[in-house]
């Protein structure tokens, strides 16, 4: 019984290892792949069309990074030709910028963000949200209690937002 006690220590090691191992590797692989994208990208060998694309990626990924500054150079070009990207795209790019602003405890640009976020997709709750927690942060509840039940006639079940307007039943 005590003889096998050590090889059950080692094999359990060996697994913890492996995990790691896996763990590590998966983001490497991911490391790896946006490096190869932001290298496209700066080569500019691409099309306009793939351009476009590649700049729209390149921004998510300075995004998860919180490389800030990059991000919000390539923002900018991508708010100034709206026509070469979706909706959707520039949708997220104006709530980025929000959530950016909003971390900077710039409100004033952050509702401006929010607001071309929202009228380019009305119907998002996440956008709707933020919106109200910065209206909620500079501390006018009238509007961010109309922002919530905007958000909150979009989805009657949301506990989350039910919760900030009861919040601010308190803070009135």
């Amino acid at each position: 019984m005590f003889i096998n006690l050590p090889i059950v220590y080692l094999t359990i090691v060996n697994l913890l290892f492996l995990i790691l191992g896996y763990i590590l590797t998966i983001q490497s692989l991911k490391l790896y792949r946006d490096n190869q994208k932001i290298e496209l990208f700066n080569k500019q060998t691409l099309t306009s069309y793939e351009t476009s694309i590649v700049r729209y990626q390149v921004l998510q990924i300075y995004y998860r990074r919180k490389w800030y500054i990059s991000m919000l150079r390539q923002s900018q070009f991508i708010i100034n030709n709206p026509n070469d990207y979706e909706i959707d795209q520039r949708s997220y790019i104006y709530f980025v910028l929000g959530e950016i602003y909003f971390m900077l405890n710039s409100f004033t640009q952050a509702i401006n963000n929010y607001k071309l976020a929202s009228k380019l997709l009305p119907n998002k709750i996440p956008i709707l949200e933020r919106l109200g927690a910065t209206y909620k942060a500079i501390r006018d509840y009238k509007l961010a209690k109309l922002t919530y039940l905007e958000a909150l006639k979009l989805n009657p079940d949301n506990m989350q937002i039910e919760k900030e307007i009861n919040s601010l039943k308190y803070l009135n």
